[in-house]
């Protein structure tokens, strides 16, 4: 017994220091981590580093973005935003040469470069950038993530509201498109009901898979012909857009021919137009899609282009119109630059960032509308329809040239309504199941608003 004792006891000691040499050791390797983690955020500009850094950005740029750029505009506001970080700082053009001042003292006068060259930038960028550190205790203070982040802050925005700059991440490691992607399919997922034989789609992001969804519920109608109800509802509501691809594919299920999307930038690889296949149609299918002032990019694209070929009815209220798609670009410190670098344009030309996309049915009222039975409500529609009361379209001539993000009327109004009530929804659906209201609306040529 005491041979074993003692033995059992040597072993549990042995086990306790080796317990406490590894716990020494994570710990020792987890502090050296972090400390590594937060000298990194700290890292000085450096001026190799710093041109490199600037060379991809103006690189990208001037190759990509949509609208020819104007490298010293871009620079004097990154340059300007960092009066953020010291207010002494400012600068000013004059001649080709640009002053540095401090104080409203000029500390140095610099030539610019004669060409976008984005080398010749980056490096006059850096050398302002570190002659403004010697002489600013603040600017001196930042790390080189730090000035990245003002400096781009402030330049980006002379190119347009969507090109943006996005560091790396300090203390999680950066995502791979891959995962991206995967956790968007899982977050915005595509959600199915039938309500009297209607299938009502709600589709809160374009995801790998969205058209297929669609498609096989345009079949399952096709191949149920005792259905006396029958039609889809697409929900675009509140949807931010997605995959662009996905969007074009769902219109092409309901459109035989012509033009889907064009988008244009000035990359030869921006320049794009989608035609729909030819007798890969389901006309024959009540279509309403839902929209709203949420419903952006990719969404808009399908509604446009289901708009502009009379394919369905679009309800609700205008959207949102974004008609920009941006691209992604590595940067050296592993940062990304998200460019703007084409444009989108519906079937008919408009382009959707100026015009946005008008419902048929305009439901912006919707005090108005909680009011009135629906069947009040169809009747109406149908008065308007035979005594022509309703809004020109957007192609008609007296709307070539204007703003329709700014004339357009129908904007969601100011509700007093406790209830959560979906009026949108359950006009569609009333619609849909009188076939003959649905061709009047369908065939109507402007925009009905109650």
């Amino acid at each position: 017994m005491t041979v074993k004792l003692v033995k059992r006891t040597f072993f549990f000691k042995l086990i306790k220091s080796y317990l406490s040499v590894s716990v020494t050791i994570f710990f020792s390797l987890f502090l050296v981590s972090c400390e590594t983690i937060v000298s990194q955020d700290h890292n000085r500009l450096e001026r190799n580093s710093g041109i490199e850094f600037f060379s991809a950005v103006y690189k990208n740029i001037l190759v990509f973005h949509r609208d020819q750029p104007d490298i010293s505009t871009i620079m004097l506001a990154g340059l300007n935003g960092l009066a953020n970080v010291d207010n002494r700082i400012h600068h000013e053009l004059s001649n080709n040469e640009i002053s540095i001042n401090l104080d409203q003292t000029t500390k140095t006068t610099l030539q610019l470069p004669k060409i976008n060259n984005p080398s010749s930038w980056a490096t006059l960028t850096i050398e302002i950038i570190l002659q403004l550190q010697n002489e600013s205790n603040n600017l001196k203070e930042k790390s080189s993530n730090h000035i990245y982040s003002v400096f781009l802050k402030h330049a980006l925005l002379t190119l347009d509201e969507y090109t943006r700059y996005r560091p790396a991440s300090v203390f999680k490691p950066e995502k791979t498109p891959q995962s991206i992607n995967e956790k968007t399919e899982f977050l915005f997922p595509n959600e199915l009901s039938i309500r009297d034989n209607i299938r009502i789609i709600k589709i809160s992001s374009f995801v790998s898979g969205t058209s297929e969804l669609i498609k096989k519920q345009i079949q399952a109608i096709q191949e149920n012909n005792n259905n006396y109800n029958k039609g889809i509802i697409i929900d675009l509501r509140n949807n931010r857009g997605g995959r662009l691809d996905e969007a074009v594919a769902t219109a092409d299920l309901f459109i035989s021919e012509g033009t889907i999307l064009k988008t244009q930038g000035r990359h030869p690889d921006a320049n794009q137009h989608y035609i729909a296949t030819p007798d890969n149609t389901n006309q024959d299918i009540p279509l309403i899609i839902l929209i709203n002032n949420a419903t952006a990019s990719a969404a808009e694209v399908l509604a446009a282009a289901i708009n502009d070929h009379d394919k369905g009815v679009l309800l609700g209220t205008h959207s949102y119109g974004k008609g920009s798609v941006q691209r992604v670009r590595y940067l050296p410190n592993k940062g990304k630059l998200n460019i703007t670098w084409k444009e989108l344009f519906t079937p008919q030309g408009f382009s959707f960032t100026k015009f946005s996309v008008s419902p048929k049915l305009c439901t912006a009222n919707k005090n108005k509308i909680s009011q009135i039975t629906t069947s009040t409500l169809l009747e109406s529609m149908l008065v308007k329809i035979k005594n022509k009361k309703f809004k020109s379209p957007k192609n008609s001539d007296s709307t070539q040239g204007k703003d329709l993000k700014v004339d357009n009327k129908c904007k969601i109004l100011k509700s007093t309504l406790g209830s959560n009530e979906d009026y949108d929804l359950k006009i569609a659906l009333d619609i849909i199941a009188n076939k003959h209201l649905y061709l009047e609306v369908i065939n109507h040529p402007g925009i009905i608003d109650f």
